[in-house]
């Protein structure tokens, strides 16, 4: 009778152990999910973009700003090159950040207005807020093509007005148009800069 009771309590022992064990094989192991951006997405927040006003607007442009595909950017560049200047300016001031290829053409694309269209100053205002980070861009829109552009980026250089915008002045001055030269000696003197004779 011993025998047998030992025998069933080390058989219930071992059970017990066993299914423990398959317990702790069968939980699930922790995963992380990382949210991929995908069309359907952002497809929701083109529609929040251009459907939506105030404070809904400024956080599905943020939302695209982190996103940061290239969707993303030509969904804030849409929207910046025909919105109303108050959310446009909420939109360059992203692609501005961003500094993409693809947000810069946005902005040098309104950059290339000669008369002060709306999207034009919103480009301007947008790249003097992001002042010393938006040097290298700003750069590139020195070496531009059109002269208009280059006109216009040597005003923004001129309100930004630190040291390094004045750098930035001393190279206009070597550009090859005429009305760019004379604009970058303009901007340094009101700056209250000597402009540095040209070699």
């Amino acid at each position: 009778m011993k025998r047998i009771f030992a025998f069933v309590l080390c058989l219930l022992v071992s059970l017990a152990a066993g299914c423990t064990a398959g317990t702790a094989d069968l939980s699930p192991t922790p995963t992380v999910a990382v949210p991929q951006p995908t069309a359907e997405t952002l497809d929701a927040l083109r529609v929040q973009l251009n459907s939506g006003e105030g404070i809904s607007r400024v956080s599905t442009i943020a939302k695209l700003e982190q996103n940061g595909s290239a969707e993303a950017v030509a969904i804030l560049g849409e929207f910046f090159m025909n919105a109303d200047v108050t959310e446009r300016y909420n939109a360059a001031r992203a692609l501005v950040r961003l500094n993409t290829p693809e947000a810069q053409q946005y902005i040098r694309a309104a950059m290339a207005d000669k008369p002060l269209t709306a999207r034009r100053q919103t480009a301007m205002q947008a790249l003097e807020a992001n002042d010393e980070a938006a040097y290298p861009f700003l750069q590139t829109l020195l070496r531009d093509a059109d002269e208009t552009v280059r006109l216009n980026t040597v005003q923004v250089i001129q309100f930004i007005g630190t040291a390094q915008a004045r750098t930035l002045l001393q190279i206009a001055l070597r550009d090859a148009s005429p009305a760019v030269q004379q604009a970058a000696k303009n901007a340094l003197e009101g700056l209250g800069f000597a402009p540095s004779p040209t070699p």
